[in-house]
C-alpha cells in the first residue's frame, strides 16, 4: 500500500495567507524549502542545497527538520540566505511549507519513496527534484514536479528558471496537489490507518533506541510478517523507536530486495539506526534466482553484514545449497555456492534461532562451534500477545461450535506442505460423533497447485464431522479459534510454525509431527508423532479432560 498524507490538514494557501505567513516567519523574498530527518542521504542533499544557495543569493533557502540539527552540530558553514530550523512541530512545519514558493528535493542516494514529496504536494508547492528524490511518484507530462540534474549548477539553473516562471510554478503546484488528493490522501486510502501512522510518528520523537525492522509486514499475509509486527510492538513497549522497511506490506519505507543493489542499499541505514533487525527467510531475498545470481546476492549480503555489526538476523528456516538434478544444479555448483553462503554468515555479527535443532544444523553445515558467541536462541512465541479475550464458551458461541464437542483445529494459510489433508484423512477414519475437526484458513498464493489442494480439502468437508472453512482469518479471529478448540493439530511436512507458538501462548495442547524444530516447542501435555499412519489412533485416544 502507498504511503500517504492528510490532504485535508495541509491546504495550499491563498495569496493573502501566503503573504501573512511570510511576514510571520520573516521571509522577505521568494523562498525554497527542503525537509529532512537526520539520515545520511538527507544530509547529503542538504549540503548540496547549501552549494546551490551560494549561487542564488536573491532567494531564501529554508532547511527544515532533524537534518538541520546535524548541520548545526557539525557547524557546516552556509551563506546568509540559508535558514536552518532544526526539529519543528507539525504546525510549524506546515506554516513553512505554505509560506515557501518552491520545494527542492535533490536526493542523490537512499531507497524507497520520499515521504517529504507528499507533504510538498499536499501544500500545493511546486517541486524541483532529482530522479532519486522523486522515485516512485508518477509524473505524467511533467505535471507533478520538474526533474533536475545531480550537480549544484544544474539544480541552481532549475530553481532560478522555475522561480522566474509564475505560470509553470502554478501548473506544478496544482498538479502536485491534485495527484496527492487522488493517489496519496489518507482520507482516500484509509483514514484509520493514516491516524495510526500519524500517532506513531508523533510518539517516535522521544524514543531512545532507534531500530529498523526489515521484513514482510501486515497486511501482507505472512506468518513472519506477523512475527515482525509483534516484535516491533514489544520493542516499542520497551521504549524503542521502530521503523519498518517492508519487503511487502505496509512500512515506513519499502524495498522488494529483488536485486544486488537492493541488498546493498541496507548500507544506507547504518548511521541512522542503533540496530537493524532482518527477519530472514531465503524466499525473501533469493526467490526465482539462478545459481550465479544467488552467489552475487550472497556476496552483497556479506559486504553489508561485514560493514555493520549492529545487524541482527532472525532466522526463520535457513536453506543450504544442494545438488538438484531437476533444477540443473550440479554438485560442483552447490559446493561453489556454499563458499559464498559461508562467507555471508561468517560476516554476520548476531544470528538468532528459534530452536536448538536449527542452530545445531547451521553450525554443522558451516563448520562452526555451537558455542559461537554470535548465535542466540529466542523462543518463537517470546513476542506474542493474545489478540482475543473471549472465554472458551464465548468463542464457541461466536464461531457456532457445539458446546460439548471435542474439537481439533488445523488453522493457517492453506498450503500443501502443511498436510491438513493428512489430518482430515486420519480424522475421517474415526467415525466418532463427539469429535470434530475444523480446518480454517485461506490461500496465501493462488496457483494451480494451491487451488487443487484446496479442492482436495473441500472434498472432506461435511463428512465425518470434518468442516473446512476457506476464509481469511483476522488476528483476533485466529486466537478465538484456538481458544475455542480442545487441541491444535500441526501435521506439517516441513516449515517453522507460528501457529504452534500461539497455541502454546494460549495454553492449548497440540498434536505435532516431528518436522523442523517443532519438537523443541512442545510441553508435557503435547503429543509428537513421526508418521501419518499414527494419527488415527492418536486422535481416537485423545481425551480433552486429561490434556
Amino acid at each position: 500500500m502507498p504511503n500517504g498524507v492528510f490532504t485535508s490538514r495541509v491546504l495550499p494557501p491563498e495569496a493573502a495567507e501566503k503573504a501573512k505567513l511570510k511576514e510571520k516567519l520573516d521571509i522577505s523574498s521568494q523562498a525554497v524549502c527542503f525537509i529532512g530527518s537526520e539520515y545520511d542521504p538527507n544530509y547529503e542533499a542538504a549540503q548540496l542545497i547549501l552549494e546551490v544557495a551560494e549561487t542564488l543569493p536573491q532567494y531564501q533557502f529554508v532547511i527544515l527538520g532533524g537534518v538541520g540539527e546535524r548541520l548545526k552540530r557539525e557547524k557546516v558553514p552556509h551563506s546568509p540566505n540559508v535558514r536552518i530550523t532544526g526539529f519543528l512541530e507539525e504546525d510549524e512545519k506546515t506554516d513553512y511549507l505554505r509560506a515557501c514558493d518552491l520545494a527542492l528535493n535533490p536526493m542523490l542516494s537512499g531507497s524507497g519513496t520520499n515521504i517529504k514529496m507528499f507533504d510538498f504536494m499536499a501544500a500545493g508547492l511546486p517541486i524541483a527534484a532529482t530522479d532519486i528524490g522523486a522515485r516512485g511518484i508518477e509524473n505524467t507530462n511533467g505535471r507533478v514536479y520538474q526533474l533536475c540534474g545531480h550537480e549544484a549548477a544544474e539544480i541552481a539553473e532549475a530553481v532560478d528558471g522555475l522561480l522566474q516562471n509564475p505560470e509553470r510554478l502554478a501548473f506544478l503546484g496544482m498538479g502536485g496537489r491534485r495527484e496527492a488528493e487522488l493517489r496519496y490522501s489518507w482520507e482516500t486510502i484509509s483514514l484509520h490507518l493514516g491516524e495510526t501512522v500519524k500517532r506513531e510518528y508523533l510518539r517516535k520523537k522521544n524514543r531512545k533506541e532507534k531500530v529498523l525492522m526489515v521484513s514482510t509486514y501486515p497486511p501482507e499475509r505472512c506468518g513472519i510478517g506477523r512475527y515482525a509486527q509483534q516484535q516491533a510492538a514489544y520493542l516499542r513497549n520497551q521504549g524503542a523507536q521502530v521503523d519498518i522497511l517492508a519487503i511487502r506490506g505496509n512500512g515506513d519505507a519499502h524495498c522488494a530486495f529483488t536485486s544486488v543493489e537492493d541488498i546493498l542499499s541496507l548500507r544506507d541505514y547504518k548511521t541512522c539506526y542503533d540496530r537493524i533487525i532482518i527477519q530472514y527467510h531465503a524466499s525473501f531475498f533469493y526467490a526465482g534466482c539462478e545459481t550465479v545470481e544467488r552467489i552475487r546476492r550472497h556476496k552483497a549480503f556479506a559486504k553489508v553484514l561485514a560493514d555493520n555489526p549492529n545487524i541482527e538476523l532472525v532466522c526463520h528456516e535457513i536453506t543450504f545449497p544442494a545438488e538438484d538434478e531437476e533444477l540443473g544444479i550440479s554438485a560442483e555448483e552447490a559446493a561453489f555456492e556454499m563458499l559464498s553462503v559461508r562467507d555471508k554468515w561468517l560476516s554476520a555479527g548476531h544470528i538468532l534461532f528459534h530452536t536448538e535443532k536449527e542452530k545445531n544444523l547451521f553450525c554443522e553445515k558451516l563448520g562452526l562451534g555451537e558455542d559461537d558467541g554470535r548465535l542466540e536462541l529466542v523462543p518463537p512465541n517470546k513476542y506474542y500477545v493474545p489478540e482475543c479475550s473471549l472465554t472458551k464458551a464465548e468463542a464457541r458461541q461466536q464461531l457456532d461450535i457445539p458446546e460439548n464437542a471435542c474439537v481439533f483445529l488445523c488453522i493457517g494459510f492453506i498450503q500443501p506442505h502443511k498436510a491438513f489433508d493428512e489430518a482430515a484423512a486420519a480424522f475421517s477414519k474415526l467415525q466418532d460423533p463427539d469429535k470434530r475437526l475444523y480446518i480454517v484458513g485461506s490461500l496465501r498464493y493462488v496457483t494451480d497447485d494451491t487451488l487443487a489442494y484446496l479442492e482436495k480439502l473441500q472434498a472432506f468437508s461435511g463428512k465425518n464431522n470434518v468442516t473446512v472453512i476457506d476464509s481469511f482469518v483476522s488476528d483476533e479471529a485466529f486466537d478465538a479459534w484456538i481458544i475455542a478448540c480442545d487441541c491444535v493439530l500441526v501435521p506439517y511436512r516441513e516449515i517453522w510454525s507460528s501457529v504452534l507458538g500461539r497455541a502454546k501462548m494460549l495454553g492449548k495442547p497440540c498434536i505435532v509431527r516431528n518436522a523442523g524444530g517443532l519438537a523443541e516447542q512442545l510441553g508435557s501435555g503435547d503429543i509428537l508423532f513421526e508418521e501419518y499412519e499414527e494419527l488415527p489412533d492418536i486422535l481416537k485416544n485423545f481425551d480433552p479432560r486429561k490434556a
